[in-house]
């Protein structure tokens, strides 16, 4: 009877993890981190869109653009002694390219505020330059993404488009 009990909780939670997973496909996007402190080459009007095409705690198929948020009253350019801005706004779309490796690692168990299911690292190319994409998966579901290269870091929390 004990192992009947186990075995179906142990199934249920089986079937609401590969739905909640089900539930991040699609198009999420979220507004840059606003402060300096976690801001850097980044305008602050970017917004990044992800585009899930389908996604498991080992396999990403996805793409990622920056594009302007139409309801900042100003950007980058227009404020004094703010940094360069390194990736231009829109971006062109580009497909992120998972590195199979860290799966296997320990760092893909990594936690970020937020509790996350799982954490992919990957690369992605845009405006000719190779960034790192952290990609956090969290409950509820919520995605959070960490943009990291030489001269460029940013912190996104994204929102599923309707």
């Amino acid at each position: 009877m004990f192992r009947t009990i186990i075995f179906s909780l142990g199934i249920l939670f089986l079937f609401s993890s590969c739905q909640e997973i089900k539930e991040f496909r699609g198009e999420w996007r979220g507004g840059i981190k606003q402060t300096r402190l976690v801001r850097k080459g980044l305008d602050v009007c970017s917004v990044l869109v992800l585009d899930i095409r389908d996604v498991s705690s080992s396999t990403l198929d996805a793409s990622i653009r920056f594009e302007r948020n139409p309801d900042m009253p100003s950007c980058s350019a227009d404020i004094p002694d703010e940094d360069p801005v390194v990736i231009s706004l829109p971006s062109e779309n580009a497909d992120i390219e998972e590195i199979h490796e860290y799966l296997n690692d320990a760092l893909s168990g990594m936690s970020f505020e937020g509790d996350p299911l799982f954490t992919h690292l990957a690369w992605v190319t845009i405006d000719a330059r190779t960034i790192g994409v952290v990609i956090s998966f969290l409950r509820g579901p919520k995605i959070n993404v960490r943009i990291v290269s030489p001269g460029l870091y940013g912190v996104f929390r994204l929102e599923k488009s309707n």
